[in-house]
């Protein structure tokens, strides 16, 4: 019964941890940016990509600016 548990959150908690890193078209990493102004949208991603970013694409879904970016 023990070893049952154990697997069990073991597996929990490689679920929770999971994931990666997305990567864009040019296979550098990609962000998914969500903010209530778009200068504030801007602010973010700059802090995401140092380097700079493309910008993939933007829009606005109710009072959220969006912007999908990879950065360079």
């Amino acid at each position: 019964m023990k070893v049952l548990a154990c697997a069990s959150l073991l597996l929990l908690a490689g679920c929770a941890t999971g994931g990666g890193t997305a990567t864009g078209p040019n296979g550098r990493p990609m962000f998914h940016i969500e903010a209530a102004s778009t200068a504030s949208a801007y602010t973010k991603a700059a802090g995401k990509c140092p380097s700079g970013y493309d910008l993939l694409g933007q829009r606005q879904q109710g009072l959220f600016h969006i912007l999908d970016i990879e950065c360079r």
